[in-house]
């Protein structure tokens, strides 16, 4: 949960710049890169309250290149042990009684 918001709050951050270059470049009031900002720094504060020590410069980072490797996932841990098979019932894995055996399983 934190790491998500870390990484949602940084996103944030980071595109209301960019909506904040644009805005102004094109003459406009930055209100939707205001509410980005704010929304971002909202989830970074959330994080914080959270858990105090995972708000820092190092963890985001570590927390960005996890994520781009492919370990950080919405389902949470993947479990390695694998799932028992399916019981096989013992009396119908034998050979069955054909005519041509005499009747008898062997």
């Amino acid at each position: 949960m934190i790491e998500l918001l870390l990484l949602g709050g940084s996103a944030l951050c980071v595109i209301s710049v960019i909506m904040a270059v644009v805005a102004v470049a094109q003459t406009r009031a930055p209100r939707g890169a205001a509410i980005a900002l704010m929304l971002g720094i909202i989830a970074l504060a959330v994080a914080a309250k959270t858990d105090p020590a995972a708000v820092n410069p190092d963890n985001v980072l570590n927390t960005w290149q996890r994520m781009i490797r492919g370990e950080l996932t919405l389902r949470g841990p993947i479990d390695p042990t694998p799932v028992d098979p399916v019981p096989v019932d013992p009396v119908s894995s034998q050979p069955h009684a054909t005519p041509a055996d005499g009747g008898a399983a062997q």
